[in-house]
């Protein structure tokens, strides 16, 4: 496009990288970019569990306004944070080469989550973590944490027995001098778009058809699977579901997960495909609900739906 691509952005230390990155990408084109900082309700209300928040697309929603009002040409954003359904007139034109999906254990005491003994406290940003983190490890206090990626991790280090992140925000920011500890997907199943850099723009806009030349194919691929079977179960940052699918040697391999708050009720699933030609996504979360996650997020749908009314 001619002109200068005004890039939006949450103003964290990920968020900025991010978007340096994807104005790289633009540069690389030819383009002149100008990145431009705006503050989202999820950076706002810091104190707020997500998944205890009434609306979706929290660290979304005012970077989609400033599209559709014409303020920014292209918005950026970490793929796990964005809601199913886009805001009608945009789309997402561009997903990057993803980084490490998975989830990650941090602490300054232990080397392992199983090493951290009954009664220890672990940090978790998510309800799928925190559910997760029960599940593996009954005895164990998850906590809810907030914050940008650099305050957590100092959070955790200081005042917790351990935490769980995403590996990709600490390898970006190169937080990850000291080693990481990787946790497998059929362990931890990460969130749908974990790792993926998302370029938002309106639709047909000269941004977005630039944007377009450095999509990512693999990364939509792997996302198409992982949003299909989050649709299905309906999930969001308020339930516990995971979803991811990496290359394997049968071609691919879709993780799934659903389980309930304390992490007593968990189902878990793997599907291989070699080619995506039918919804697998979708199917393998209509495997896991019919087995009885459909009765655990009904559940929780409706203490969350009763917690709002008190």
């Amino acid at each position: 496009m001619t002109g200068t691509v005004r890039i939006g952005t949450r103003g964290s230390g990920l968020a900025m990288l991010q978007a340096r990155i994807v104005a790289g990408k633009f540069n690389a084109l030819g383009d002149k970019t100008e990145i431009i900082v705006i503050k989202t309700t999820g950076d706002m209300e810091k104190d707020v569990p997500l998944y205890s928040m009434k609306q979706t697309g929290v660290f979304v929603k005012e970077l989609e306004t400033a599209l559709l009002e014409g303020r920014i040409d292209a918005a950026v954003h970490s793929l796990k944070d964005m809601p199913v359904d886009l805001r009608s007139g945009l789309e997402i034109t561009a997903m990057l080469d993803r980084e490490n999906p998975l989830d990650v254990f941090i602490s300054a005491k232990y080397k392992e989550l199983k090493e951290v003994p009954k009664g220890g406290s672990i940090a978790a940003g998510s309800i799928r973590r925190m559910s997760q983190v029960k599940a593996a490890m009954p005895g164990l206090i998850a906590q809810s944490i907030r914050g940008n990626v650099e305050t957590r991790v100092k959070k955790i280090m200081e005042s917790f027995d351990g935490g769980i992140m995403a590996a990709a925000g600490i390898i970006r920011l190169g937080l990850d001098k000291a080693g990481l500890n990787i946790i497998a997907a059929d362990e931890f199943t990460p969130a749908p778009g974990q790792g993926i850099i998302a370029v938002e723009t309106v639709n047909g806009s000269s941004a977005g058809i630039a944007a377009a030349k450095f999509d990512c194919l693999e990364s939509r691929l792997c996302y198409t699977a992982e949003r299909d079977f989050l649709k299905e179960t309906g999930g969001g940052c308020s339930l516990p579901v995971g979803a991811l699918c990496v290359k394997s040697a049968k071609g691919h391999s879709l993780y799934g997960y659903i389980g309930d708050e304390e992490g007593k009720l968990v189902y878990r699933g793997l599907f291989e495909f070699a080619e995506y030609n039918r919804p697998y996504g979708r199917e393998l979360a209509e495997k896991l609900l019919s087995a009885g996650g459909r009765a655990v997020l009904e559940n929780i749908r409706k203490k969350n739906s009763d917690n709002q009314h008190n």
